[in-house]
């Protein structure tokens, strides 16, 4: 079983990279998930801020901050129970259920990795 810094730590690559495009190209990323083609401003803003969070994951799991760790369990698993809030509440498309689920996978391969590692914790 890996670290559970390296699960975090990819994570935050993971969304790093999604800020990225957001940021530089939103469309590439949503239109062919079912969303309409970006025009305002806030997707880019959404797009720095996933960076930004990405940022912050990659450093915490290099300097091995357990107690980050555990809070993104709670995080990611209410950012998925999110998606699903909007997408039957909101009408949000379906495919938005696969952040959400991208989001629990990761906090799932966290938590497997905590629990693997526990004298660490």
């Amino acid at each position: 079983m890996v670290r559970p810094a390296f699960t975090v730590q990819a994570f935050g690559a993971y969304a790093m990279a999604t800020g990225l495009l957001l940021m530089t190209a939103p469309q590439l990323l949503l239109v062919p998930l079912g969303f309409a083609p970006p025009q305002e401003l806030w997707i880019r803003m959404v797009g720095v801020l996933a960076a930004v969070l990405g940022a912050y994951y990659w450093a915490m799991g290099a300097a091995d901050v357990r107690a980050f760790f555990r809070a993104t369990l709670w995080g990611r698993a209410l950012f998925a129970l999110a998606c699903v809030g909007l997408v039957l509440a909101a009408n949000a498309p379906w495919t938005l259920l696969l952040f959400g689920a991208l989001d629990l996978a990761g906090a799932a391969w966290t938590a497997g990795a905590l629990r693997a590692h526990p004298e660490e914790n």
